[in-house]
């Protein structure tokens, strides 16, 4: 009996632990959720104003520019775009990681992958006089998965071979079924430096540099085949590689495959007029801006000034709700993280408004975690945009909801 009486008292102890050892993994896990997100909004946010004041000067929003000045802002935006990128494939590993990724399945149509991904690149291997060639197998017509992420990964393997081809090199995109395994394959291709056989296990690790000489001739952060690796991963997927030194590598990517007949081809199309259908038709319109950062207040305003609206400034929620109220805009440009109320409280206390439940509120964020689109539609949010903004994607957005027509003003 008494020894009944210690196994139980055990078993009770090593329960208590095991519920001490959750809550610990758990506040953990939330911990490095809110890290990611704080990070992204606090690396984000300066940038936006780096990207979007270039982009406004490039324009010449703020007067005439000289051919010099034009090249060095173009030169700005371009290290602003290398720089967000970086910290987008920082954040996305780390999301990977710590199991944040979530996944966009659709059927995507394989040609529309490839020619969107190869067009990324395009402009970049002209200036280096490179060959490109397009090839697919006549069965690869679909391919399920994130379109997103898959045009990442193409994105990123057609950069590498552009980077380590030499000028007036080739390169290419092939992509073949496999009927009889059930895979699609899409193999990126070069006649570039190639890799000597015992380095090519490195070459997916995070961060890591094959040579010392190498990286100082080829700029990166050795992170992008480890994000390819881990997002073909997550679509049940493998990363293979086939190089020689001096001769060219052959990047292969296998998903899971199964056949689709052409008519069941889905077109993705950005659905920019879902949540608030009943929207004031006209050329230009007022816009409430309620935002707390006072650089892309500056840009915002001088931009959408320049572009024919009228705006006015909140600098936090609860200003934002007041003065929606009082100046019943056309349209409301809503940050998400403010102090005193946050734009998702703000946007709720403004969708109770019986004269403002149907004006369009875009959402800007800096936040890039799983979830945050469907947290700001929930709170009534007819769109979002996110941080660093995207000047001419902006004008766009704000275009259609305005005016029904989808064409950016000029």
């Amino acid at each position: 009996m008494q020894s009944y009486a210690g196994l139980e008292w055990r078993v009770k102890e090593r329960t208590a632990d095991l519920k001490q050892a959750n809550l610990e993994l758990e506040q953990a896990l939330r911990i490095k959720d809110e890290f990611l997100a704080s990070m992204s909004h606090e690396l984000r946010t300066p940038l936006n104003a780096i990207i979007g004041l270039s982009e406004s000067l490039g324009e010449q929003v703020a007067g005439p520019l000289n051919e010099k000045q034009q090249k060095y802002i173009h030169t700005i935006g371009e290290s602003g775009h290398h720089l967000l990128d970086l910290i987008n494939d920082i954040l996305d590993l780390a999301k990977i990681e710590a199991g944040y990724m979530d996944l966009n399945i659709n059927i995507i149509q394989v040609e529309a992958l490839c020619t969107a991904s190869i067009r990324m690149i395009k402009e970049l291997a002209q200036k280096k006089s490179l060959n490109i060639s397009f090839e697919r197998d006549e069965a690869a017509n679909t391919v399920s998965g994130d379109e997103r992420k898959l045009k990442q990964t193409l994105v990123n393997l057609l950069g590498n071979a552009v980077k380590f081809t030499p000028a007036g090199g080739n390169i290419g995109l092939q992509v073949m079924v496999n009927k009889q395994a059930g895979t699609i394959n899409f193999t990126v291709w070069d006649n570039g430096i190639g890799i000597v056989a015992e380095q090519i296990p490195l070459l997916f690790k995070p961060f890591v540099q094959l040579d010392g000489g190498l990286a100082r001739e080829y700029a990166g952060t050795g992170l992008g085949l480890a994000l390819v690796d881990k997002m073909i991963n997550l679509h049940g997927g493998t990363v293979s590689v086939e190089s020689e030194k001096d001769r060219g590598s052959r990047f292969t990517i296998t998903l899971p495959w199964n056949a689709e007949p052409a008519s069941s081809f889905i077109e993705k199309t950005p659905q920019l007029l879902e949540a608030h259908p009943k929207i004031k038709i006209k050329s230009v319109g007022s816009i409430l801006l309620v935002e707390d950062t006072e650089e892309i207040i500056i840009l915002l305003n001088d931009y959408l000034t320049h572009k024919g609206y009228t705006v006015s400034v909140a600098r936090n929620g609860a200003e934002g709700v007041d003065l929606a109220m009082q100046a019943q805009p056309d349209l409301i440009l809503m940050d998400v993280m403010m102090p005193i109320m946050d734009g998702l409280q703000a946007t709720r206390k403004i969708r109770m408004e019986e004269s403002l439940k149907n004006i369009p509120i875009i959402g800007l964020t800096s936040l890039a975690m799983p979830g945050d689109y469907d947290n700001c539609i929930a709170a009534g949010m007819s769109n979002y945009i996110s941080k660093p903004v995207e000047l001419k994607k902006l004008t766009a957005m704000i275009s259609q909801y305005l005016n029904g027509d989808g064409k950016s003003d000029k």
